[in-house]
């Protein structure tokens, strides 16, 4: 009954639709459609993964860990490297977690690979449904 060894740097909760319908996936891919038509972003992926990120190692704050340049990303100069972990614990204590329900009031478009002064993704804008 043991899970294999499942090694991550980043881990996710998947988003389901209160009705069960695909409303929010449509939403997402036409928004997705319209920034790769407009130029403004390269397809990468046949869907947007709608989720909500639980951990990512690129946050992390150790106190005890050196900042040395060898720490940064290879090719990417400044760029902290991920490091992996075995979320073999968290997938078994957390299977069926329930993180609530939310109404959704906004879209909010984060640019990748770019932070603002809280050290997450910079906003480019956003729109609310409200």
């Amino acid at each position: 009954d043991a899970l294999p060894i499942f090694m991550v740097d980043v881990l996710y909760a998947k988003v389901r639709v209160k009705d069960g319908s695909e409303k929010l996936q449509l939403v997402a891919d036409r928004l997705m459609e319209q920034f790769v038509d407009s130029g403004l972003m390269l397809r990468e992926w046949d869907r947007v993964k709608l989720h909500a990120t639980v951990m990512n190692t690129l946050f992390r704050r150790d106190p005890y860990a050196e900042e040395t340049s060898s720490s940064t990303a290879p090719g990417r100069s400044g760029q902290r490297a991920r490091e992996s972990f075995d979320a073999r614990n968290v997938l078994k204590l957390f299977t069926d977690f329930h993180f609530g329900e939310l109404d959704l009031g906004a879209v909010h478009i984060s640019q990748r690979f770019s932070t603002d002064s809280s050290g997450y993704y910079a906003s480019s804008g956003h729109v609310s449904f409200i």
